[in-house]
């Protein structure tokens, strides 16, 4: 099966969306499925392109069987409502036109897209309509929900237009995949069909199951200047959603403590402005770090005393934060500053792997802290609840083969379907050929040739102008005449009979028909079914005036049998039925 799959960010970023679609497309790729992805330069999350990728308009890649095409994409160095708008904008258009460029010869069997950018809708619906495939919208962020409960865009027309897309996206899909069941529910409740929105949720690194549950951190803390403090850790990205001010209020409040430090790992873009901020208060209790390499990352969180979940109180369930899959499975104690209702919230409450504080309340973030700190047992206990909750539910290994089979699925209807379902140029004279006889056609570029399901027939006739099976059959030259071969298979009765095609191709470079196909049975089917031919024609001759009856011949071809005319006079003695004329 070919999968095309749109989204803005993939490898190497390495948070956010991007480690899970990168995960999605090499696992289907491992499965043998022929993935291809359009997406933008790396970014994410410090809003700046890596020099390998800048001041380049386009780029193609292959990372683990993968084709990655990227293009060009608006990178604003201070993010605001308007920039990011055009960010997006501009990473839809350039996409849309390097997708329509690339596979316009390769249409793919299902379009997988990404969201946010919520516009990738817009070219999902076209590119669907274009070349007659479904298409699976997979929504990360309720994008225009979260603009307008952080009041980003207020009430304005281009909020309005971002609601108008998504209905659209939602009406057109397939499929409309998202994380969690709260945000599921929220899609239901905008008028989706409940069988139409599936869960493909994210999943925990492998790798994170590995850190050890107790305090073994030390060497990390020692290289950093912490030995002896109670670590209190922020990684991820450093966005507007996370509200990190609480974070700054709470460090302020315990700067008279030094046996306390509070670490910001990552980065996004309010970073420069958080740092600003804690400069000018005089934080020393506070430091700021890069993304750190996965090796450093999992011994930060080794480290870690206790990690922070914040979030800004108007954000509900419009978004499920990947970190807290990456905090419990490394066993992490947790403290939520975040909304009570949320889906973060009743996570960490239905794993009892910490505590939740009342959102932008730098005051109760600081008396969770103190709690934990002097409660080593809860802490342990956390550690234990987290992680076997994270095994549950975010287990790598149970996750992408349910998004596989449920990918198949919608990909079946146009990948085994009828000859008249297909709206190919290639497809069209098998069509007009086939008639009745086809029951069934299954064609997958790229992953396989023609394959038929016919009624059992003596000989099957195609007029197929050009078929070929991509990349590893003989595609037919239409810049020179010559013969051309071609090897189908077909499906009848549970045998598969082997088909062989001829084709010529003229100097004007139009196909010509030159040989029909014939079908190889097996010698069973051959013998009863040339009895049959043999009964019948017998009893043809002997209705027959004029006839003399002799005994069929044991080596008699139905095909020679049509020789034997009744109207026609000739001296010829049929080999069936042994009649000759008087």
């Amino acid at each position: 099966m070919h999968i095309a799959v749109l989204g803005i960010n993939y490898w190497p970023d390495r948070t956010g969306i991007a480690p899970f679609t990168t995960g999605r497309c090499e696992y289907l790729a491992a499965r043998g499925h022929r993935v291809t992805v359009f997406t933008g330069f790396p970014y994410y999350p410090g809003w700046r392109v890596p020099s390998a990728y800048r001041g380049r308009l386009l780029s193609r890649e292959v990372r683990n069987g993968v084709s990655i095409f990227r293009s060009w994409l608006y990178v604003p160095h201070l993010v605001t409502g308007t920039r990011r708008i055009l960010h997006e904008a501009s990473f839809i258009a350039s996409a849309s036109i390097r997708t329509l460029a690339r596979v316009r010869r390769e249409k793919p069997d299902l379009l997988f897209v990404v969201s946010p950018p919520l516009g990738l809708g817009l070219t999902a619906f076209t590119l669907s309509r274009l070349w007659k495939v479904p298409y699976v919208f997979h929504v990360a962020d309720l994008q225009p929900d979260a603009a307008l409960e952080l009041g980003m865009l207020g009430r304005s027309r281009t909020l309005s237009a971002l609601f108008a897309i998504e209905r659209l996206a939602y009406r057109s899909a397939a499929r409309v995949s998202t994380l969690t069941h709260a945000i599921r529910r929220r899609i239901v409740e905008k008028g989706v069909t409940p069988e139409k929105v599936v869960l493909f949720s994210d999943w925990a690194d492998p790798a994170l199951f590995n850190i050890p549950l107790d305090d073994c951190g030390d060497e990390f803390k020692r290289s950093f200047g912490l030995r002896g403090r109670f670590l209190v850790l922020h990684a991820g990205n450093v966005g507007v959603k996370q509200g990190l001010e609480v974070m700054l209020n709470a460090a302020e409040l315990s700067r008279t403590r030094n046996d306390i430090a509070w670490l910001v790992a990552g980065d996004g873009a309010m970073r420069e402005t958080l740092q600003e901020r804690a400069r000018s208060r005089g934080l020393g209790n506070l430091w700021f770090i890069p993304l750190q390499p996965d090796s450093i990352f999992r011994e930060l969180l080794a480290a870690a005393d206790v990690c922070l979940v914040t979030q800004r109180k108007t954000v509900g369930d419009v978004v499920f934060p990947s970190k807290v899959l990456t905090l419990l499975a490394a066993g992490r104690p947790v403290i939520a500053s975040l909304n009570m209702s949320s889906a973060v919230a009743r996570a960490i409450q239905e794993a009892e792997a910490g505590l939740l504080a009342k959102p932008e309340d730098p005051d109760a973030l600081l008396t969770s802290v103190l709690a934990l700190q002097s409660n080593a047992e809860a802490r342990a206990a956390m550690r234990s609840h987290g992680r076997s909750y994270a095994r549950r539910h975010w287990d790598r290994e149970r996750i992408l083969p349910l998004f596989e089979a449920e990918l198949v699925r919608v990909a079946e209807p146009r990948r085994t379907a009828t000859a008249a379902q297909y709206s190919s140029p290639i497809l069209r004279p098998a069509k007009s050929a086939l008639g009745l006889r086809v029951a069934r056609m299954d064609y997958r570029p790229g992953l396989g040739p023609l394959t038929l399901e016919v009624r059992p027939l003596p000989v099957c006739r195609l007029r197929i102008l050009a078929l070929y099976r991509q990349g590893s059959a003989q595609k037919p030259d239409y810049r020179r005449p010559g013969p051309a071969r071609l090897a189908l298979s077909h499906e009848a009765r549970g045998r598969q009979p082997s088909l062989l095609a001829k084709f010529s191709v003229n100097q004007r470079g139009a196909p010509r028909w030159r040989k029909s196909m014939r079908s190889v049975r097996s010698k069973s089917e051959d013998r009863a079914h040339e009895q049959k031919q043999t009964m019948e024609s017998t009893a043809r001759c002997r209705s027959a005036p004029g006839r003399t009856l002799s005994p069929p011949s044991p080596n008699a071809s139905p095909l020679e049998h049509r020789n034997c005319r009744a109207d026609r006079p000739s001296t010829r003695k049929c080999r069936i039925c042994g009649s000759r004329d008087r």
